[in-house]
């Protein structure tokens, strides 16, 4: 009976266990559904660049990327209040790192027109306005589906005329900042932005690109996939951009290292942030973008879509980083932009905790409610039986009390 007990015991804890782990994923899937997608993360980042001219100093240029128009519940509301922001508070260069579409599909024109209408802003408020292609804008979801060129030209050719300027592996200068061209100086003011092509739509030319920039102007390189970055020789690129992770989509919170893309990557991977040492070349640097959009499916946990700005800085003058604590980036440190996350996830375990530890509190005395009962209901019956058991006759004989002969002793004398 005991161990019976014991076993339904067991089994009802260990059903809350799993009602409180449910309750914590729907919690989770809401979160990182609706609300996390539409919270925009801005970050600011200083970039260190050799020969930046004077111009330059102290510049902030924008980075976006992994528009995803086309998926299903795909974040487009999110894209256009970043556009807005932008528009709103003009840097002195927009670059966007690739993947304005998902795939192919028979609305195909309508993706592209949406995605367009979009950025249209940007150039339309005179923001010099860059971009790359990534593997989606092939219609590439996996890597090993075939490109789609056609639809790659189509969506550039749309770019184009909106006053996006799309490079594939090649290399233009930036207009100079305004204050810069209405002031007349003539100071040198060039500074080049490299385009690589798509790594998995194999378009990637880094060293073609980066050969078309004159000699010893500076350059900032961008490119969609960060596995380009790999293949720049050293020292050529000193401040490269890119996107293409997501950032991993879902990052588990305290532990910003581990993102999906730790379970389903076999290639070294930087999912976002600063690279570190080991990734790339010596004396090149990368800085992965988060991107808007999604992959697959429609949700960011710990991941919050991102826009980035870059303050420009002479390399050869101390540059005062803001992140140079932590040199990897978001991948070691917990960094401030997910501390809410985090904390609604400790929440929510916290809940679940206490919600176990009370029902375990309950049970506890419930159980040892029905152990008691059973004595005293035995001991109810035994003084009932007592009670209600007639008196013992022997041979004839009737035993008596010895309150009962006391008693009658006192009235007979």
């Amino acid at each position: 009976m005991a161990a019976s007990r014991v076993g339904v015991a067991v089994w009802r804890v260990v059903g809350m266990a799993a009602m409180g782990i449910g309750v914590l994923l729907v919690t989770l899937a809401i979160w990182g559904v609706i609300i996390e997608p539409r919270l925009i993360d801005v970050r600011r980042e200083t970039a260190a660049l050799p020969g930046l001219p004077s111009a330059w100093e102290g510049r902030q240029v924008a980075l976006l990327a992994d528009l995803q128009i086309g998926m299903w519940m795909a974040n487009t509301g999110t894209a256009r209040r970043i556009v807005a922001r932008l528009v709103a508070q003009p840097p002195a260069a927009v670059f966007i790192a690739g993947d304005f579409l998902y795939e192919d599909s028979d609305d195909l024109a309508a993706d592209i027109d949406e995605a367009v209408a979009i950025v249209r802003p940007l150039p339309a408020a005179g923001i010099p306005t860059f971009a790359v292609l990534g593997n989606h804008d092939y219609s590439i979801v996996a890597k090993s589906d075939p490109p789609h060129p056609a639809m790659a030209e189509h969506l550039r050719n749309a770019l184009e005329r909106a006053g996006v300027r799309v490079l594939e592996n090649a290399a233009v200068r930036i207009p100079e900042p305004l204050a810069t061209r209405q002031s007349g100086d003539s100071r040198e003011t060039a500074l080049y932005v490299v385009g690589i092509g798509s790594n998995w739509a194999d378009t990637d030319q880094p060293t073609r690109a980066i050969n078309a920039v004159p000699n010893g102007v500076p350059y900032l390189v961008l490119m969609h996939n960060p596995r380009s970055f790999v293949d720049i020789g050293p020292g050529l690129a000193p401040v490269a951009l890119a996107a293409h992770t997501h950032g991993g989509q879902i990052r588990l919170p305290f532990a910003p290292d581990w993102t999906w893309l730790t379970f389903v990557r076999d290639d070294p991977v930087h999912a976002d942030g600063w690279t570190h040492g080991g990734f790339g070349a010596p004396g090149n640097r990368l800085y992965v973008n988060r991107g808007i959009g999604f992959s697959y499916v429609p949700v960011r946990i710990n991941c919050r879509p991102e826009l980035t700005f870059l303050t420009l800085h002479r390399a050869d003058r101390p540059v005062p980083y803001a992140h140079a604590a932590r040199t990897q980036s978001a991948r070691i440190l917990i960094s401030n932009d997910v501390a809410f996350t985090q904390g609604l996830a400790a929440f929510g375990v916290l809940v679940c905790v206490q919600y176990a530890a009370t029902w375990l509190q309950m049970r506890s005395r419930r159980v040892r409610s029905r152990q008691e009962q059973p004595s005293v209901a035995v001991l109810q019956w035994t003084i009932s039986r007592r009670r209600a058991r007639p008196r013992a006759r022997h041979g004839g004989m009737r035993f008596v009390p010895l309150h009962e002969v006391t008693a009658s002793h006192r009235s007979a004398t």
